[in-house]
Order: C-alpha cells, then structure tokens, then sequence
C-alpha cells in the first residue's frame, strides 16, 4: 500500500484533506482538553501500526494522514518513536511500516508551508 501510482490509477483522492484535518483537529481538542485522552490517541494508532499489514489501500493512507496532522500539531510528539522505528527493516522498501511512515512525513511536511520549519520540528525530536 500507500504506492501513489495504482492508487490514484483508480481515480482514489491521495489526499483526504479536509476529511483528515477536521479529524486531527478533533482529536488535538482532545489532547488539549484533557491530557488523559491522550493515551487512548496513541495506544489507537500504535494498533493500527501493528495491524499495517492487514490495512486496505484507503484505510491506511487515511491512517497517515490522520497521523502526519496529529503529528504536526503535536509538534511531532509521540511516545512510540523509538519502538516504531527499531521494528522498521530499512532495507526493505517494501515494508508496510516504513512506506507508512515515509507518507506520514510526505504529507506532513506539505502541511508546514516552510521547509525550514519542518526541519526544526524533526531536530527537536532528534530525527533531523
């Protein structure tokens, strides 16, 4: 999944946009108005991390973009990086995580108008 190409072959939007904004916006109200909701967020998106695999084509670019909003408004906090990351073969590019991740930080970074910006997001959490 999350191959752009037979995707959007089918006529399928990549991009969900306003879709994906109001439900990260949701879910930042959340966090926002009371912190304890936002472990619930988290252990819900490292499910569906472990569960990549099994994701259709839709289910999981929507995923990611509903992550790389999370992500952008949280200023890229998040309590599974190190533990996401260490169950990553890098050297498979066909790897459900890491083509998840790479259009997390595609669409996430089309979401920071400044590149600049971005790249201050990723140095402060040590991933420049």
């Amino acid at each position: 999944f999350l191959n752009a190409t037979p995707i959007a072959g089918r006529g399928v939007p990549l991009i969900s946009g306003g879709l994906s904004c109001f439900f990260g916006r949701i879910l930042l109200e959340l966090c926002k108005s009371n912190v304890k909701s936002c472990e619930p967020i988290a252990i819900g998106f490292d499910v569906l991390w472990q569960l990549l695999d099994q994701l259709d084509h839709i289910t999981a670019l929507r995923t990611a973009e509903l992550f790389a909003h999370h992500l952008n408004n949280t200023k890229f906090r998040w309590p599974f990086w190190q533990r996401w990351t260490d169950s990553i073969d890098f050297e498979d590019e066909q790897s459900f995580e890491l083509r998840f991740l790479k259009h997390v930080l595609v669409v996430a970074s089309s979401l920071n108008h400044s590149s600049s910006r971005f790249q201050e997001l990723l140095k402060e959490i040590g991933a420049e």
